[in-house]
């Protein structure tokens, strides 16, 4: 009897040591986007429009920006009125601006007005835009009824601090006559504070 306890007593030790032990992992975060980023793994066409494009295009104003998209059109630009009421609305494919929708950093946009039922752009700083993702194809199924003519998101510029200044010129000729337009667009944030400023040099 002393004997087999003694057994017993030396092979457990045995079986706890051929356990293996636990180990502890690092958590696991998944995330995603449902804006897609590359025309090859969606069925819906995706055009993005860079900072870069942004400062070629030379525009101070969204709307400018998203008119000269071919599936694009601003209800208001320059020479175009959207019924006096102040705001510019996107309409992709002309299918009208209620049936696209406008997101910033991926969260829907409110309305511009009480009459409308459409984003206002020039509540978007252009000079605060990173990017422009536009999703052309329909995305009811994903967004709801706003997004029957598709998708306009913007993502906008985040941890900037300090001093942007950006400016512009140009000259044409007219019955020889020389006569010239620059631009001069400036941000300046601190903390999570923007203060954008722009104005025109006639």
């Amino acid at each position: 009897m002393i004997g087999g306890f003694a057994a017993l007593a030396f092979a457990a030790p045995a079986m706890a040591q051929d356990a293996p032990a636990s180990q502890d992992l690092d958590d696991v975060i998944v995330t995603g986007s449902r804006i897609p980023q590359t025309n090859l793994v969606t069925t819906s066409p995706v055009t993005q429009v860079t900072g870069e494009d942004i400062d070629v295009a030379g525009v101070t104003r969204v709307e400018d920006l998203i008119s000269q998209l071919p599936q694009a059109f601003a209800a208001q630009n320059s020479t175009v009125s959207n019924g006096a009421s102040g705001t510019a609305t996107v309409s992709l494919r002309n299918l009208g601006s209620s049936r696209a929708l406008v997101l910033i950093d991926g969260r829907r946009m409110g309305y511009g007005s009480p009459n409308d039922d459409a984003a206002d752009l020039n509540q978007i700083p252009e000079q605060l835009v990173e990017r422009v993702e536009v999703l052309t194809g329909g995305a009811s199924a994903i967004y709801g009824s706003d997004a029957i003519a598709g998708v306009v998101n913007f993502i906008m510029k985040k941890d900037f601090e300090g001093l942007q200044i950006d400016a512009q010129y140009g000259f044409y000729q007219h019955n020889n006559d020389y006569d010239g337009v620059g631009n001069v667009r400036a941000e300046i944030a601190r903390r999570a504070l923007t203060n954008p400023a722009q104005f025109q040099l006639p």
